[in-house]
Formats: structure tokens, sequence, C-alpha cells
């Protein structure tokens, strides 16, 4: 009897989402040649982590549709949203020059080619950055083995 009791409430505590083995990871990057203003990242209005420049940071997400996105002392622009699916995601984080008509920043979805470009040359976030316990600081293995990170 005790060991169908305790079947009975593991079955009833809700699964963590993230620990999905269909779960692909979100790589967050952002990099100013300007002055940096250190964005906070949201993913469904909940904080991730406040980007830093020349930085990366990743999150494992099962399939899905997420809305990304930024806040600092500027505009900010409408979140994105993301569509997960089986490969990795990359979205990019970047100031909008002095003069565009919408100070802030953008966020893009660059292409797997372009991203993985941008990221090796970046290194991962600071733990001191991260507001999310989801957050890893690590490349996904299809940009790990190519891209080599920085210490």
């Amino acid at each position: 009897m005790p060991c169908l009791l305790i079947a009975l409430i593991l079955l009833s505590i809700p699964q963590d989402k993230e620990a999905d083995v269909n779960a692909t990871n979100l790589v967050v990057f952002y990099q100013s040649s300007g002055k940096v203003y250190n964005p906070k990242v949201y993913l469904d209005g909940r904080v991730l982590a406040q980007s830093d420049n020349g930085r990366f940071f990743s999150i494992r997400l099962p399939a899905g549709t997420y809305w990304i996105a930024v806040e600092s002392g500027l505009e900010q622009p409408p979140p994105l949203k993301v569509e997960v699916e089986a490969d990795a995601v990359y979205v990019s984080i970047k100031p909008n020059s002095i003069w565009t008509e919408m100070p802030g920043f953008s966020i893009e979805l660059p292409s797997k080619d372009e991203a993985a470009e941008k990221i090796k040359k970046l290194r991962a976030l600071d733990k001191k950055w991260i507001r999310d316990q989801r957050v890893v600081l690590e490349l996904p293995p299809e940009l790990s083995a190519a891209t080599p990170t920085k210490k």
C-alpha cells in the first residue's frame, strides 16, 4: 500500500515541461557596437536574464509558441512571436541606430548560419545576470561542436 501511495503522489506532481526530451534550444544573444544598455529579456512575460553586450544564453523549451520581449530605459519594441520546433531557434537583440524612427532595440530571428557566425565571437552570459533558473550558459550541441566558446 505505501508503494501505491508514493506512485500516486509522484503521478500527481506536475512535470516540468522544460525537461521534455523533445525540447529544443532557444539561444539569445546581444551585441552592440555603441552604448550598452543591458536590456532584460522576457519569455512569455517572465524575465529570463539581463542581457550583457557580447554575451549569449539559452533555454530548453518544448515545441510551441512563445513571446520574446526586451525592456530597458529606452522605448521597447513589440514582443516577437517565436515558434519553437525541432531545430534550435536563435534570437538576436541589438540596439537600433540613434537615427532610426524608433530608438530602443530590435529583436530578430537570424538563420542558424548567421547566428553561428555572430555567436562564435561571443561569450556566455555572466551568471550574475540570470533571473530564471531554466537559463543555461551553453550552446546547443549543433553549435558547440563547430563553435568553441570563449571563457
